[in-house]
């Protein structure tokens, strides 16, 4: 395959990786008869942050989940305090928006809501609470996923970096990592990989719909390449499943499988790209199984994990200390905003 010249600077890459990165560029054209595939994760790999947590944190801080529906209380465990919450929500909606800052119901509301996916963390671990996460956007549309998406984007990217601590009357404390920026070495190198002949996937286990936007929005990834948690659109009793087919369509609580979590993010990548990537990129264990799938080349966006480390170590990955990259607060890829017309 004839490929275009692949040039980036090197900013804050350490000169291993960089040169493992444009010698695994290199391997993977030379020979190929189709476009290679390059995978990301999208949290804490091409932003500093994480975005599916904050507009989790955005739509209860707005009151912006649909509360009024019977669907959404029934996704919250009774033990996690439903019914007080289900009151204190009734109580903040009375609320006019400047009063709700000098409430103790709304204080005491945000640290409740907060708290309860720590409680069902504790009690079942990550893979169910990435999938119920996604659910809590019962009622919701695209569309509106899309708005407030970019609302929570444009908040988070001119809030200081730094921990919110919200205390539950229960004893929970919620900690809460304010703040996002875009890694600007992975805004430079998406396009590049695209502009040598790559196709680039993103592969979160946020909602599809967030990350949707954020791509297009600082990267300039289009909708089509994203591959997010999504749930089904709501449907008559004896319809089968779909996907929506309008940004208009209301979400169900019934969640698409594979969860992207771990061997989820393989088994995604294999039924909608169908070929296995020769670059990889992410920085959890949530991302492990896609990182040892890739072909050519891994790289750990390395955050200071031990056991990841020791495994990156033996496994020939390249790895990245997160704390070199560069963050920038704004600087859009795209000066327009997403249109938000997609499903």
């Amino acid at each position: 395959m004839q490929s275009k010249l692949f040039e980036i600077d090197q900013d804050g890459w350490t000169p291993t990786v960089y040169t493992k990165i444009r010698d695994a560029v290199e391997r993977s054209l030379r020979d190929a008869t189709e476009r290679p595939v390059a995978v990301f994760d999208f949290d804490q790999t091409c932003i500093f942050g994480d975005i599916g947590e904050l507009f989790s944190h955005y739509l209860v801080d707005e009151v912006a989940y649909h509360f009024d529906l019977d669907e959404f209380w029934a996704l919250i465990d009774p033990r996690d305090g439903r019914d007080r919450i289900r009151t204190l929500v009734d109580a903040v909606r009375k609320l006019a928006p400047a009063e709700r800052a000098t409430s103790p119901l709304y204080r005491e509301y945000l640290a409740e809501m907060g708290a309860v996916y720590t409680r069902k963390y504790r009690r079942e671990g990550p893979s169910p609470c990435y999938e119920w996460a996604v659910r809590l956007h019962v009622g919701m549309t695209p569309a509106e996923i899309y708005r407030l998406s970019l609302a929570a984007m444009k908040r988070e990217l001119r809030t200081p970096i730094g921990v919110e601590i919200r205390q539950s009357p229960r004893g929970d404390q919620v900690s809460i990592s304010r703040g996002i920026r875009v890694h600007q070495e992975m805004r430079k190198l998406i396009p590049a990989l695209e502009r040598a002949g790559f196709d680039v996937w993103i592969v979160s286990a946020t909602n599809r719909w967030t990350v949707e936007v954020f791509a297009e929005y600082s990267f300039g990834v289009p909708p089509e390449r994203v591959l997010g948690n999504q749930i089904y659109r709501q449907s008559g009793v004896d319809e089968p499943l779909q996907l929506c087919q309008s940004a208009e369509d209301r979400l169900s609580s019934t969640t698409c499988l594979p969860v992207l979590y771990r061997q989820g993010k393989v088994d995604i990548i294999r039924q909608e790209i169908g070929r296995r990537p020769a670059l990889a990129f992410g920085d959890t264990t949530t991302d492990f199984e896609m990182l040892a799938d890739a072909s050519e080349l891994a790289v750990l966006i390395d955050r200071g994990e031990p056991e990841l480390q020791r495994e990156a170590k033996a496994r020939g990955w390249a790895m990245q200390p997160q704390e070199l990259l560069t963050h920038s607060d704004i600087l859009p890829f795209q000066q327009s905003e997403p249109s938000g017309e997609r499903p």
